[in-house]
């Protein structure tokens, strides 16, 4: 989680505009697996393995529960890799998670082993969430979007875009009913295009959701610019935190959340 100082513009009364800060609280999970409850989990502390117990869905709703009381300016976001990974979540092809993850005020997710199940059955399980799985870069077969490309939320006046880019890897590396009836791109032609349509829609705050991996996110991300936070998903270790300003000029952050 981090927060994160957003100056904008409002029209004073006699002045012309006035600059106030508002303060976004962003919270994000990735590569959970579906790990409902606490579990037994392999830690590395000063060159030591360590056991300890960790996770579970009802201590992130703790967390989120406080975040969201400490500043109401709050987004949740899932990075993927949530409907697949453990025996109540296979044996119902990840629909015992979704009553769980609809009380967790998500405002978006994206995927990689969520595909697990087929398309179709992502699709069905999208249905029933209470907000979208995102995906500029997944296409059916008539090239149509597989996916909702982005969001757009406003908060305290501030339209923040969350943009989504799933695993890259889905229809190339994984099984193949993974992509039974898609085909996906790397996101990189498609990210210009949809940075500038929600820059068009208003977007003050441009976010990028994305499942590719933490080396890959930072390539494409020096190559396209206009993303001011990067929430990268699908590699397992802690990652670096940066504090900035958003001072409404685009930035790139080679250092995500």
């Amino acid at each position: 989680m981090k927060d994160i100082p957003f100056l904008k513009n409002e029209a004073g009364n006699n002045s012309g505009n006035k600059i106030i800060q508002m303060q976004l609280s962003i919270a994000y999970i990735n590569d959970v697996h579906g790990y409902l409850e606490p579990h037994p989990e392999l830690f590395y502390k000063g060159g030591k393995e360590i056991i300890e117990t960790a996770g579970g869905y009802a201590q992130i709703a703790t967390v989120f529960k406080s975040i969201q009381k400490e500043n109401p300016n709050t987004l949740f976001v899932d990075g993927g890799d949530t409907f697949h990974g453990t025996l109540p979540l296979i044996q119902s092809k990840g629909e015992a998670i979704v009553p769980v993850l609809n009380k967790l005020n998500f405002s978006a997710m994206v995927g990689h082993w969520d595909f697990a199940y087929g398309p179709q059955q992502l699709k069905h399980l999208a249905s029933q969430l209470n907000y979208p799985v995102l995906g500029i870069n997944v296409y059916n077969e008539d090239d149509t979007l597989f996916l909702k490309p982005y969001i757009i939320k406003e908060i305290e006046n501030v339209k923040i875009a969350v943009i989504g880019i799933c695993s890259n890897t889905i229809d190339k590396t994984m099984p193949k009913h993974f992509s039974e009836g898609i085909k996906i791109t790397d996101g990189t032609k498609e990210l210009p295009i949809i940075i500038q349509q929600v820059k068009d829609e208003g977007a003050g705050i441009t976010i990028l959701l994305s499942h590719k991996g933490f080396p890959q996110d930072v390539e494409m991300l020096t190559k396209v610019p206009g993303i001011d936070i990067c929430l990268s998903a699908h590699i397992l270790k802690p990652s670096t935190v940066v504090d900035y300003v958003f001072t409404g000029r685009p930035q790139i952050l080679n250092q995500f959340l």
